[in-house]
């Protein structure tokens, strides 16, 4: 069981607790043995952790429904999601980074090397797609005077046609074929 300095559990053992606590209601045939597996932990250690105490106020709470209301309640809140997803970039950056400049395993540093790279966007494997933003430049008067200029010679190209076809001699059935006219 693993605490932080100040006596309380780290979140990834109360992660672990909730991860297990929802597999173990939502697959009731589901064994100790597979749910230790699926949460990263040994048999015997789950089974010790299913005696702690704070895995049994947990367990509780999902039995009577208290977290599934807190569950809820999470995610109708988008704010909050926003905030949490916030709190967490630092951390993972971290991690990213960490795995950018470790040594051991090259593909996992390359991996992260382009995730880097494709996320700081002067390298990006992809452009970005919707609206532009203001460090793009994309809105100044010189794109908008030429746009101006193309829709201007698209109108009176339009009016010069409709023009033409309407002072045009009306086609009828005893007009000259086309190939007749053109000779």
């Amino acid at each position: 069981m693993s605490f932080s300095r100040k006596g309380k559990h780290h979140s990834k053992t109360v992660d672990k607790i909730r991860i297990a606590c929802r597999l173990e209601m939502l697959n009731l045939g589901l064994k100790d043995r597979e749910i230790a597996l699926h949460i990263g932990m040994s048999q015997t250690s789950y089974s010790l952790l299913k005696k702690t105490q704070i895995y049994q106020q947990l367990h509780n709470q999902y039995l009577t429904g208290v977290l599934s209301v807190a569950d809820e309640n999470i995610i109708e809140n988008l704010p909050l999601q926003r905030r949490i997803l916030n709190q967490a970039v630092p951390v993972a950056l971290e991690n990213l980074y960490a795995a950018c400049v470790q040594k051991i395993d090259k593909k996992l540093q390359f991996e992260a090397s382009k995730e880097v790279l494709d996320r700081q966007g002067a390298f990006a494997k992809v452009s970005r797609i919707g609206l532009p933003t203001a460090s793009q430049n994309v809105d100044n008067s010189q794109d908008n005077e030429l746009a101006s200029e193309l829709i201007k010679a698209l109108e009176t190209t339009k009016r010069n046609n409709e023009k033409i076809i309407s002072e045009s001699i009306p086609i009828t059935i005893d007009s000259p074929s086309a190939s007749e006219q053109t000779q």
